[in-house]
Order: C-alpha cells, then sequence, then structure tokens
C-alpha cells in the first residue's frame, strides 16, 4: 500500500479475508492510491475506506461489490454513495450471455456426470474442475470410509453425491 497506485482485489470472503483492507492498511497508504473491489464485499473495510477517501487519504475507490446488498441497506455503504471520488457499480459479471451460457454448459456436464454415477468435481459455491492426478486414486477409498463409518456409527446419509465401481466390505450393503 505504501508504493502502489492502484490495489485491487480478488479473493474469496473468508474469516481470514473479511477486513484484510482496512484503517490500518489506508494509514500506509500513497494518496494517489486507487482500490478497486470487484471480488465479494466485505473484504474492504467500507467504514475504513470512506474515512480514507472523505479525508483525502486516499484517491479514489471503484466497488462492484457491498458488504450489504443493495448498498443502500448499510449506513456506511449509503454515505459512500455520497462521494464523489467513488466509483460503484452493480456486481453483474455473471449476468452476460455469455457467463450464462458458460454455467449452463457446465451445469449439464456435472448432471450428466451425476447421472453417470461418476465423480462430479465441482460443488456448489466451491471453485470445480478438473481433480488432481494425485487425489483421484484416494476419492474411492474416502468414499468407502465414509460409508463404513457412518455404518459403524449407526447411521447412513440419506443422499449421496458420488458412486463407487469397488466392491463392498463384507456386511455392508452397496448403496
Amino acid at each position: 500500500m505504501r508504493e502502489a497506485d492502484v490495489v485491487t482485489v480478488h479473493m474469496p470472503k473468508t474469516p481470514e479475508t473479511t477486513g484484510l483492507i482496512g484503517a490500518e492498511q489506508f494509514a500506509l497508504a500513497k494518496p494517489s492510491l486507487h482500490v478497486v473491489n470487484a471480488a465479494r464485499g466485505g473484504l474492504i473495510d467500507e467504514e475504513a475506506l470512506y474515512e480514507a477517501l472523505s479525508s483525502g487519504r486516499i484517491a479514489g475507490a471503484a466497488l462492484d461489490v457491498y458488504s450489504s446488498e443493495p448498498p443502500a441497506a448499510s449506513e456506511t455503504a449509503k454515505r459512500l454513495l455520497e462521494l464523489e471520488n467513488i466509483t460503484l457499480t452493480p456486481h453483474l459479471g455473471a449476468s452476460t450471455a455469455e457467463a450464462q451460457e458458460k454455467a449452463g454448459v457446465a451445469v449439464a456436464k456435472s448432471v450428466r456426470l451425476a447421472l453417470a454415477g461418476e465423480l462430479v468435481p465441482d460443488a456448489v459455491n466451491v471453485a470445480g474442475g478438473a481433480i488432481d492426478d494425485v487425489v483421484r486414486p484416494g476419492v474411492a477409498l474416502a468414499d468407502r470410509l465414509g460409508q463404513l463409518f457412518t455404518t459403524l456409527a449407526g447411521s447412513r446419509p440419506s443422499c449421496s453425491t458420488s458412486r463407487s465401481t469397488a466392491r463392498s466390505p463384507p456386511g455392508m450393503s452397496p448403496r
């Protein structure tokens, strides 16, 4: 922050990243700093951002994500809306025709895999994709161990998301 003219934020919101940029970081910033958050609301402390912008501590900011949606629902976000040195836009990255088509194709591929009884490599709100070759051999084992442990615990899950072709251990019935 001491040397940057522009800082862009690109990360998921987790307990560790919430409020990642706050008053302490803005205190270190050059007055020419511009901050851009198009990742997740709450990564930048909006109160600290407001103070940095309104005092001239930093030059500007651009947000398309907010700690509360819509931004008018938060008093701090409402105050941000009044500043001249900030650009606020709606978070519409996934609202393009191309993004919607890509999402639809990805869902269709996942459904096809699930219906074929194959491993679906992605889940809701989790980055999906190819399963690393190092991990892949352990997936069937992890599935079987999960079945074994739930059987030993006296309950079985009512829904399963993967199927294995491995033979069931004696005394365990396949799903």
